[in-house]
């Protein structure tokens, strides 16, 4: 069984050029201290590491940690579409089935993403005691409130919702790897995440 960290450009791997065989990707580690292997699947490279039936029952805090420092690493070698932490494939044939069902998704994604990084901002505002009036908040305090209680109100009727999309593993459908712009809002707080260029 493999479990599956992220999509790659396979350009960014020479040594990839010359196998068509799963070969291991030196330097990094997967979870639970297993190999991480780079899986060639056409014009793209899927980082796995091998997973067994017990690994599933380690699936910790830790766990979720190594799997995006897993990604975190192979960032720095390539554009990367990440999995949803979880993903396993039970054999080579279901990855590469998986991979070339959603080839033109993944590679679209990519060729969007490439130079981009992803960063995330959170917002927490303290509620405000019942007692206290507007004028005595500052600016940043009243716009922020007013952020909240924007949050708290139903969209209109036929508004478009835009939000992250998961991946069914059972389904075998990937086509959520690659992210997006998304805003999710729950009580006093602002969770906003998209891509921007790097610092040059």
């Amino acid at each position: 069984m493999w479990y599956a960290y992220c999509v790659a450009e396979r350009q960014a791997f020479p040594e990839l050029c010359r196998h068509r065989r799963p070969m291991p990707l030196t330097g990094v580690t997967g979870m639970f201290g297993n190999q991480t292997f780079l899986f060639p699947a056409s014009d793209l490279a899927v980082i796995v590491s091998e997973h067994s039936a017990e690994d599933n029952e380690r699936m910790d805090q830790q766990a979720a940690k190594d799997h995006a420092r897993v990604v975190a690493e192979c960032f720095k070698l390539s554009t990367v579409l990440p999995f949803r932490f979880g993903t396993t494939f039970q054999d080579d044939d279901a990855l590469r089935r998986s991979v070339r069902s959603n080839q033109r998704h993944f590679q679209a994604n990519v060729e969007r993403l490439r130079g981009k990084a992803e960063m995330h901002l959170k917002v927490l505002v303290d509620d405000i005691c019942p007692g206290n009036a507007t004028r005595d908040m500052t600016v940043g305090q009243q716009y922020l409130t007013s952020l909240r209680f924007a949050g708290e109100r139903e969209p209109a009727a036929g508004a478009p919702v835009k939000g992250p999309r998961s991946v069914d593993p059972d389904a075998q459908d990937v086509s959520s790897a690659g992210g997006g712009d998304y805003l999710q809002t729950d009580g006093y707080g602002q969770d906003a995440a998209g891509y921007r260029p790097p610092d040059r």
